[in-house]
């Protein structure tokens, strides 16, 4: 996952890094790696891969942990205001992920604060059809 989180930053590798990370997130045990290596200040909320970085960050919000990561970290207001501003230009599932990421910020949501986002199960059937597991 360091590697992954380490491509994210990097203008050739940031839209195939996002694609592996929104891809590793479907299973829960990813997510709390990815919060564990700092996923959150690594991830580019601009060009091509915004979507599914928002949909990787929304993932990240559903783990214990992880809301409170995303609320704790310096460039939260900062990364709102930028999201603000995306969200807003973009339609469909683009703009749903920015949603829910802005209600963790805003409203204490994840599983940390007991919020609608706290039931990371549903999103990830929604995206996958399936459970995953990291055994």
């Amino acid at each position: 996952m360091n590697g992954v989180v380490g491509f994210l930053k990097d203008p050739a590798g940031a839209k195939p890094a996002t694609k592996v990370l929104l891809a590793s997130c479907l299973a829960e045990c990813n997510r709390h790696v990815a919060v564990e290596v700092g996923a959150f200040a690594e991830v580019e909320l601009e060009g091509s891969a915004a979507e599914r970085a928002l949909a990787a960050l929304e993932f990240l919000c559903t783990v214990l942990g992880g809301a409170v990561e995303l609320r704790a970290h310096t460039l939260a207001i900062p990364m709102l205001v930028e999201m603000d501003q995306m969200v807003m230009k973009m339609a469909g599932r683009g703009k749903e992920h920015g949603i829910s990421v802005m209600a963790v910020i805003f409203g204490g949501g994840g599983s940390a604060g007991g919020g609608w986002l706290s039931n990371g199960a549903s999103i990830a059937g929604r995206v996958q059809g399936a459970s995953n597991t990291c055994n």
